[in-house]
């Protein structure tokens, strides 16, 4: 994959389109860049449990709502 953010004057800058972008944003982009992982492997990196948990969280709902709605939807 390749680096969209770079590190300049002591911080994470995003160039899109000309306009230079700084803030918490791109910083947690240039965190996730540094893992070095695709996309793909994100899920399999920090496993099905934390991801149910941090969905669940967003979407105010529980996990086992949740893990039941992944276990209906199983083949």
């Amino acid at each position: 994959m390749d680096r969209a953010t770079y590190f300049d004057g002591g911080q994470y800058r995003l160039k899109i389109h000309g306009c230079v972008y700084t803030g918490k944003w791109v910083d947690k982009l240039a965190a996730y860049e540094n893992t070095g992982l695709e996309p793909e492997e994100i899920g399999r990196a920090i496993g099905a449990n934390t991801i149910i948990n941090l969905a669940a969280q967003t979407l105010s709902v529980t996990p086992e709502q949740l893990w039941a709605l992944k276990t209906k939807n199983d083949p």
